[in-house]
């Protein structure tokens, strides 16, 4: 398994409400980095995987984040327009995707469940200009609307 920073992924809390800062213009990996776009469509899942909602909106993500797993404990997979492949790399326990997760206030904690699932990510999808989350598509439950691509697709 690979080991990332993504410090594109770190966060600071802006002035109003759900408005965040991503502090960094790329992802760092330990292999290279990937510079990222003017304009990034992300999208969280409650874990790596749990692909029966995600897979449906992968081809129009460009970042996915997934927080909770055990194996693994965070995954970020990104659209690659080197190769034009979605490529997955596993993240350790204290990842930039954890720390995202909790300054956004979407982590849902889970550790009373048979499985003892933990704290995970709810599910939403957001949309990034120049660093800055302009849109917050946060899902209730279980359900899959919102943070779709078609409905992210009505912010542009």
């Amino acid at each position: 398994m690979a080991t990332a920073s993504l410090s594109a992924l770190s966060s600071a809390a802006a002035a109003a409400g759900k408005r965040f800062v991503l502090s960094s213009p790329s992802l760092s990996f330990a292999s290279r980095r990937i510079a990222a776009p003017a304009r990034l469509r992300a999208a969280a899942v409650p874990g790596a995987r749990r692909f029966a909602a995600s897979a449906a909106s992968a081809s129009t993500v460009v970042a996915t984040i997934a927080v909770g797993d055990k194996l693994p404990d965070a995954t970020l997979s990104y659209f690659d327009p080197a190769d034009g492949e979605l490529k997955t790399v596993t993240v350790g326990e204290l990842t930039a995707g954890k720390k995202l997760t909790r300054a956004l206030g979407v982590e849902m904690d889970l550790s009373d469940k048979p499985m003892g699932l933990g704290v995970r990510s709810r599910r939403y999808a957001l949309l990034a200009d120049d660093g800055v989350v302009k849109v917050l598509n946060l899902e209730e439950g279980g359900a899959f609307t919102t943070s779709s691509a078609e409905e992210m697709l009505k912010a542009l």
